[in-house]
């Protein structure tokens, strides 16, 4: 992850390992396993383990926790506590149980609509992180 001084000039801040989807990058459907392509914020933060010190507002999930991509639900692509808002779903990802891929996620702004069928709980996870001079170093004696 980069960030930008008031100078301009880039600067590395972390370094972690990263995947696209299954079905590599383009157009994304609910169905075709694709990352998608274009430029997309992180709109909010969430995980199984407590807050890592990020800016963005963070929830600490519990099992009440869904990130719903039934296609029919008038939930779709949102993500629910059912503390607040009834099961009204088939298929979603139960947070707690994606472990430890959802010990942190950062949520992408894609298909803000939740438009049915475009994609669904588009994100950037994390389950291990180092700081970029422990990435150069770990390369270096391999």
């Amino acid at each position: 992850m980069v960030t930008k001084d008031a100078d301009g000039t880039w600067n590395e801040d972390l370094c972690t390992s990263g995947y696209v989807g299954y079905g590599g990058v383009g157009e994304t459907t609910e169905w075709n396993r694709k990352t998608p392509r274009g430029q997309f914020s992180f709109t909010y933060a969430f995980g199984i383990l407590p807050n890592p010190g990020t800016e963005l507002s963070y929830t600490q999930v519990d099992d009440t926790y869904y990130w719903v991509d039934d296609v029919n639900s008038r939930y779709y692509n949102q993500f629910v506590t059912t503390k607040t808002t009834p099961k009204a779903w088939n298929s979603a990802e139960h947070i707690i149980e994606i472990n430890p891929a959802y010990h942190y996620v950062l949520s992408l702004d894609y298909n803000p609509s939740c438009t049915p069928g475009v994609g669904s709980a588009i994100s950037c996870t994390a389950v291990q992180t180092v700081r970029p001079a422990d990435a150069f170093l770990s390369q270096k004696t391999r």
